[in-house]
Formats: C-alpha cells, structure tokens, sequence
C-alpha cells in the first residue's frame, strides 16, 4: 500500500515513538507499507524541528534521514497540482494531494482540509482508521 503522509503524522512519530504514528513509521521501516511525502513537507519539517524542538541542523539532517519516507520532488507531482487546487481551499494542503494523484496513492492525514476530499479523488485517512481498516500496524 502506498501512502503520502503529512507533517503532522510525522512530527506525532518523532514526538512519541509508541503513539500510532509511530507505529506507522515502523511499519515503513518494516515495508509493511510504503510512505511518501512531498520535499515540501520536509522543509516544513525541518523548521519545526529547528524552532519549536531546538534540534540543531544536524540533528534535524539526522532525523529526516533517519525516516523510512521517500520524499517526492515536486516534478513528480507538478501537474497533479491544478487539480488539486480545485479541490482544496487550503493551499499548504495542495502538494499532498497533489503527491497522492501522482503516485495513485492513498493520504494519511488528521487535516480537515485533506479529509474532506472525496473518494473518487483520492482516499484520505485518519490515521486511527488506516490502522483499523488496513491492519497494516
């Protein structure tokens, strides 16, 4: 199963290791499914880390690295992007469903805007749901 995941999942992983976005991770790391974001999501990231966790550049370069997410270049997924743009109102959301459209994969997400979408767009889980639903964890 492919999955595009937001920085929210992420940062959940990072922040606690057991929680279920932890266990998402490890269930990449395991190849039990295969997660991807957009590099944008890595540069969101990255200040997080950086601002909010007082990670030093290193450390924050660790960590990223450390992921079992395959970042996406924006090439990848530039012309998904109008389409998606019609779908969504928040912008900050565009590139991962932008991402998922180009890689004909499903979002894990606990954003609104992303959950709203519908399904003959793409599938946008609640994390809780994949896991319920998927039994991938």
């Amino acid at each position: 199963m492919k999955v595009v995941v937001d920085t929210n999942i992420i940062f959940s992983a990072l922040y606690n290791y057991k929680s279920d976005a932890g266990q998402l991770m490890l269930a990449g790391i395991e190849k039990k499914i295969d997660l991807f974001a957009p590099e944008h999501v890595q540069d969101e990231l990255k200040r997080i880390l950086i601002d909010k966790l007082d990670y030093s550049m290193r450390e924050t370069n660790e960590t990223i690295k450390s992921l079992p997410i395959k970042w996406v270049d924006k090439e990848i997924y530039k012309d998904a992007e109008r389409y998606a743009e019609r779908c969504l109102k928040d912008e900050k959301d565009i590139p991962i469903l932008a991402c998922a459209l180009a890689l004909d994969a499903d979002i894990v997400s606990g954003d609104k805007h992303l959950l709203s979408v519908k399904g003959e767009v793409a599938k946008a889980w609640r994390l809780k749901e994949l896991i319920r639903k998927t039994e991938v964890i």
